[in-house]
């Protein structure tokens, strides 16, 4: 087993819904919505990385083998809220997407 496998097995922990996770609905743009797990870390006020705006944003966090694309523009459902994707990056191990989110 490679350290990449034992790393993403690790990451089961962290997006189960009964410890850390939230269920959330990815959209990205023109495509369908995928139901999956999501971290998110809310309330956070501070500038989104590509713009000037200072606002309350929330940052994401998606399993990459859940969510193949992340873009700016796309959509994600959390509850009855729906948010707007602000920036998005692969973290460096490439198993997780990192989001800036904003409520619309």
């Amino acid at each position: 087993m490679t350290l990449k496998t034992l790393m993403a097995s690790d990451l089961s922990m962290f997006y189960n819904t009964d410890e850390f996770a939230d269920s959330i609905t990815y959209t990205p743009a023109g495509e369908a919505g995928i139901s999956t797990a999501g971290i998110i870390d809310h309330g956070a006020l501070a500038e989104s990385q590509g713009s000037d705006a200072l606002g309350a944003v929330a940052t994401l966090r998606v399993q990459v083998s859940e969510v193949a694309t992340a873009a700016q523009g796309d959509t994600v459902a959390i509850g009855s809220d729906t948010w707007e994707v602000l920036w998005a990056e692969k973290t460096e191990d490439n198993l997780e997407w990192i989001c800036d989110i904003s409520k619309r």
